[in-house]
């Protein structure tokens, strides 16, 4: 034993006082290093002189003790029943108190030091260590060997128990060479649990532990071991799922022979495979049922849109593709869907339940809203990937000479068609009046007939999207009488994109609010403003926002111009 400072008889006691030890009608004696003769002598001292000497303690419901100490300053103070078991924590002074576990009996916690055997037959010899197994009972020890199957372990001849990681049988590498682990007997068997231990840091993070980045990138962390690991698709999906509906996977788009082909690739850029997987997910196919499933890609993947498919598409005008997937009864089927008919927009992803058309491969997939995949489905779940968009079109279109101008994956946040991108406004109660006449022949109103009262610019994300504009004026009025007419136009073109008119009723009559709602497509992604210009069919002033001039409702009247651009 190592001698250190003397542990003064009044803490000794008080310590074991707390633990519930009460030392009663005995003596506690310390020595001075290199005599014989106790410093402290209590009443009824028996200890002698000699290390391990033994001594009896009456404590209360407590059978026989034995108190050792080394001969001069007191290091260690060990007390063990009549059958050697320690009964309470080891006191020990080197470095102050320390060492106040509660182990009790055969409980420990115990130390078992290195572990002998073999990597699949464990031994621990532990001094004053067990008598028996106990339930409950934990020890730690470290390990020499790394298992390569199931395996035992025997403490103290005690008879050998199996190790098990959460209640299973070992496998193989749960236990690592010169790592500690803590096994904790349930009565049957003893329980693993590996103590994490750090090293010591010499540098930063980088040198310590290596370039994390680069380690994952080269492969020590990849999607098969994702996927047959702790960490399974179905765990994957349940924390992916609210962010995108593919694990691993990319969309990629190539033009050949006037076709186009969409396929998926993994973040290496190959086709999947079993070693690296994508993972797509799905609701359940039965509608009243609220989970959801995964299919694993573990082959090239892909969906052909074949020359002279139009998909619904005109020359030379902006639209976009968008990218399903379909589970087909756990077949997965790629596909493709215009989800903009006109002004008329398909909601992609409302239900997720859906049928599709068999592309065909001649040129026949003509139609937009429509899901076209290379073999038909019929009323199954599908989930939303990505889209492709041409923002000037195809110079002919269903001839695909040329790949996407975007690609998108669909992520957490990401737009789905009918969805407001965003949205533009101004609005006035402010009077204002006008002389110039809109015909009210069957004549398109031309930007240079009628008065401009309003003015709302945009700068659109897409060419493929809609723009959708509404507008009312609160009040219009003419004194010279006729039809009022409101009309919309965009930049400086000459015809109006709509109009409304009204029949006043005569001189000085007010047309009251007038409302216009249009819907165009974008066509482009740089600024541009939509006019609102308003004029009689007759001579006269023409008044907004009032009446013969003047103001009314002290300028709350309600006249708007608002813009918002929608997915498309």
């Amino acid at each position: 034993m190592t001698t250190g400072v003397l542990l003064p008889i009044s803490v000794v006691t008080q310590y074991f006082s707390s633990q519930g030890v009460i030392l009663a009608g005995g003596s506690i004696n310390t020595y001075t290093a290199g005599t014989t003769t106790p410093i402290n002598t209590y009443t009824d001292s028996t200890l002698g002189t000699s290390n391990g000497t033994s001594m009896t303690l009456d404590s209360a419901g407590m059978t026989t003790q034995e108190m050792w100490v080394a001969s001069g300053t007191l290091v260690k103070v060990i007390i063990k029943n009549s059958s050697g078991v320690q009964q309470g924590p080891t006191l020990d002074n080197i470095g102050g108190l320390n060492d106040f576990g509660t182990s009790s009996s055969n409980l420990g916690p115990f130390w078992g030091g290195s572990a002998g055997g073999s990597a699949n037959v464990l031994t621990l010899t532990i001094t004053n260590g067990p008598s028996s197994y106990t339930a409950g009972q934990r020890i730690t020890f470290l390990a020499t060997a790394t298992n390569s199957t199931t395996a035992t372990i025997n403490v103290n001849g005690l008879g050998a128990k199996a190790i098990q990681d959460n209640g299973s049988a070992l496998a193989g590498g749960e236990i690592t060479n010169a790592k500690l682990y803590e096994i904790e007997y349930t009565g049957t068997a003893f329980q693993l649990n590996q103590f994490v231990v750090f090293p010591a840091l010499t540098g930063d993070v980088t040198s310590v532990l290596g370039n994390p980045a680069t380690t994952i990138a080269a492969g020590a962390v990849t999607a098969a071991k994702l996927a047959t690991a702790s960490v399974t698709a179905i765990k994957l999906a349940s924390s992916v799922m609210p962010t995108m509906n593919m694990v691993n996977g990319t969309l990629v788009a190539s033009a050949a022979a006037s076709a186009l082909t969409v396929a998926i690739k993994t973040f290496a850029g190959t086709d999947p495979s079993a070693t690296d997987p994508v993972f797509v997910m799905f609701r359940n196919a039965t509608a009243a049922t609220g989970d959801y499933t995964v299919l694993t890609l573990t082959a090239a993947t892909s969906v052909v849109v074949s020359s002279g498919s139009t998909l619904g598409t005109t020359n030379s005008t902006a639209f976009r593709i968008w990218v399903v997937g379909f589970n087909d009864a756990g077949t997965f089927r790629l596909g493709v869907i215009n989800c903009l008919s006109g002004v008329s927009i398909y909601p992609l992803g409302g239900f997720s339940l859906a049928s599709s058309t068999a592309e065909g491969g001649g040129g026949g997939a003509d139609s937009s809203q429509v899901f076209y995949t290379g073999a038909a489905v019929s009323s199954k779940a599908y989930a939303v990937l990505g889209n492709c968009s041409y923002e000037t079109g195809l110079a002919t279109a269903g001839t695909w000479s040329a790949t996407p101008t975007r690609i998108s994956l669909f992520r957490l946040g990401h737009k789905l068609p009918g969805d407001v991108v965003q949205s533009q406004a101004t609005q006035t109660g402010a009077v204002n009046t006008g002389t110039t006449v809109i015909p009210g022949d069957d004549t398109i109103p031309q930007i240079t007939e009628g008065d401009e009262y309003m003015t709302q610019a945009i700068t659109p994300s897409s060419a493929s999207n809609l723009l959708d504009v509404s507008s009312s004026i609160g009040d219009l009025s003419n004194s010279g009488g006729g039809s009022l007419t409101i009309a919309l136009f965009q930049d400086a073109t000459v015809d109006a994109l709509a109009a409304v008119i009204n029949t006043s009723g005569g001189a000085g009559a007010s047309s009251g609010m007038q409302l216009l709602h249009y819907r165009l497509l974008a066509a482009t992604t740089s600024a541009t403003t939509l006019r609102i210009r308003a004029g009689s069919t007759a001579g006269g002033t023409t008044t907004f926002n009032g009446f013969g001039g003047n103001r009314k409702l002290g300028g709350v009247l309600n006249s708007f111009l608002e813009v918002k651009e929608i997915m498309g």
